[in-house]
């Protein structure tokens, strides 16, 4: 028998897949009168004009115009009706497997660039990991062992495993996550939502998160952690924004092209993946970061690797201090 957690879970899920698909468009009854009118229309001239024809005749012309409207409506309704573009495959590594709305059967996903369209499934596989770049702008990156359904460009359901989310410039209200125990929305941040074993664990990296429950709502900020056992109970802990937790997510974090970009720019990104602040040892360290041009681009490697290559072709160092600080020097 179904809980009243889940019916309560579920029925959050209808109102709020509702309100993001909005209302379903009207099928296009005028087209689909005028191609039967048109075709009744020519039936009847051919029956006027040739009346010593069989009936079976007739009905055999009727059967072909009625088929070619058929595909005249396929020809113009099918596009209208095509599901909409949600997200694009940014990174991918190791075994992931898609399968389409509609569709029976998973198959690999392969390539970087590929176009996601709604009611599509991903799954993970024990060395898989995938990040889409949702249409908002939203980086959504999935862990091994996970499944995930996508709704909408804000609209996700997590089924199982871990997705890490960076809003980035998509600001409050950049991505909500559907889960059988909880409905996670977050409010400017990043944010790691897992779901295993019927257990909830909510990390928040930046920002703040509500996650709604038949309890009620609760909300974590920057550095919180919350478990959700089976029993619904609540535990509250740390998380530092460099624990090593997180580099899951750094390993598969979409690499900007910093060709022709400042080694501040660079830092700027270093900092934001990994949690981990930046300090120049002096000001002629940060004045030289702000003025060489980097060149070249980097393939998809963690953001401690891409620096560590890119600063290398420059006279500027980098060290991490004993509490995680990225300490930048000018040699």
């Amino acid at each position: 028998m179904t809980s009243d957690r889940e019916q309560g879970t579920g029925g959050d899920l209808v109102a709020t897949l509702i309100r993001t698909a909005g209302r379903r468009a009207d099928p296009p009854a005028d087209a689909y009168r005028a191609v039967l009118a048109a075709a009744e229309d020519t039936w009847q001239r051919k029956v006027g004009r040739r009346r010593h024809w069989r009936v079976g005749v007739g009905i055999a012309a009727a059967f072909v115009l009625l088929t070619a409207g058929a595909a005249l409506l396929r020809v113009v309704v099918l596009p209208m009706m095509a599901p909409a573009e949600i997200a694009r495959v940014d990174r991918v590594g190791g075994g992931v497997a898609t399968r389409p709305a509609g569709a029976g059967a998973w198959v690999p996903l392969v390539a970087a660039r590929r176009p996601l369209h709604a009611g599509t499934r991903l799954r993970t596989g024990p060395d898989g990991r995938v990040d889409l770049r949702l249409e908002g702008g939203v980086s959504l990156r999935l862990a091994v062992m996970t499944e995930v359904e996508l709704h909408a460009p804000d609209l996700i359901r997590l089924q199982r495993g871990a997705v890490y989310a960076d809003t980035g410039s998509a600001g409050p209200g950049g991505i909500v996550v559907v889960t059988p125990a909880g409905i996670a929305r977050d409010l400017g941040t990043q944010f790691e939502l897992r779901y295993a074993g019927d257990v909830l664990r909510l990390r928040v990296r930046e920002g703040r998160v509500s996650l709604q429950r038949d309890a009620g709502e609760l909300v974590a900020a920057a550095g919180e952690q919350l478990t959700i056992d089976t029993a619904g109970g609540v535990t509250r802990g740390n998380i530092a924004r460099d624990d090593p937790d997180w580099a899951w997510a750094e390993t598969i974090a979409p690499v900007p092209d910093f060709n022709d970009q400042s080694v501040a720019v660079l830092l700027e990104w270093v900092a934001r993946e990994t949690g981990r602040p930046v300090h120049y040892a002096d000001a002629a360290a940060e004045q030289r970061a702000a003025s060489v041009i980097l060149h070249g681009r980097v393939g998809p490697l963690a953001p401690l690797e891409a620096l560590g290559v890119l600063l290398s072709t420059t006279d500027l160092t980098y060290e991490i201090l004993p509490d995680g600080t990225i300490e930048v020097r000018y040699q």
